[in-house]
């Protein structure tokens, strides 16, 4: 994810470590010519990923995937880009992951992905909460909860803004392949009551910018100020 302090920008990612089994989360300043890496900005006992960034007055916040303790917490930079510290737990008891938060029309808006099948090992459920409070212990779940649920469209792999218009990021799955394609999605509708989006347009390994690297996988995207930033496979290697 791609956020942007100072005049400067700033990539975060998971950082998978193999040896230990569990992710961590790294930033990266971005520079005309390289990147500066702050190495495991944020580490826990268990697996974090899918570090979702946002600005709240003027702190800088993180929701990042915390499926592993079983919940969906909050954190806020005390020295940015490499010092975070625990902030709140707003939903408990939930195996969630790849967590969306935006403000819009008065409310906060939760989208997040649910494992309700055992026999799978991909969340499949879309899930929507709302709350006029970030840091609320009681977000409300939506009206049509669950939104949907299809391995192939349902979890989240990034968020895009332009300007008034909100899109939501999917992962797809074809053949049990992770990162198989992702959507963009234009969500239309999102109220208190109805949820509704479409699909925009498709990103995969059919583009011809994939295909000259080697790339045989992508399931994520994000933008900040005019700046993309994807993940990709080459020969099995993220």
């Amino acid at each position: 994810f791609l956020i942007s302090s100072n005049q400067k920008k700033y990539l975060f990612c998971e950082d998978f470590n193999y040896n230990e089994n569990i992710g961590k989360i790294s930033s990266f300043q971005i520079y005309k010519n390289g990147l500066r890496k702050y190495a495991n900005v944020l580490k826990n006992k268990k697996h974090l990923s899918f570090p979702f960034i946002f600005k709240y007055k003027k702190k800088i916040l993180m929701c990042p995937e915390s499926g592993s303790y079983n919940d969906i917490r909050i954190y806020e930079s005390t020295n940015f880009p490499n010092r975070w510290k625990f902030k709140k737990t707003i939903i408990k008891g939930i195996n969630a992951a790849d967590n969306i938060i935006f403000y819009k029309k008065k409310y906060w808006w939760l989208i997040t992905s649910i494992n309700l099948n055992t026999n799978s090992n991909f969340q499949n459920y879309i899930m929507i909460f709302y709350s006029k409070n970030i840091f609320s212990k009681n977000w409300i779940e939506h009206s049509m909860n669950p939104i949907f649920c299809q391995k192939e469209n349902a979890r989240n792999a990034g968020f895009l803004v332009d300007k008034k218009l909100l899109f939501r990021i999917s992962q797809n799955i074809k053949n049990n392949f992770y990162g198989s394609y992702i959507k963009i999605n234009k969500i239309l509708r999102l109220n208190k009551d109805n949820y509704k989006e479409k699909k925009f347009t498709k990103f995969d390994t059919d583009l011809k910018f994939l295909k000259r690297n080697n790339l045989i996988g992508i399931h994520h995207l994000n933008m900040s100020n005019g700046t993309f930033v994807f993940d990709a496979y080459r020969k099995n290697k993220l």
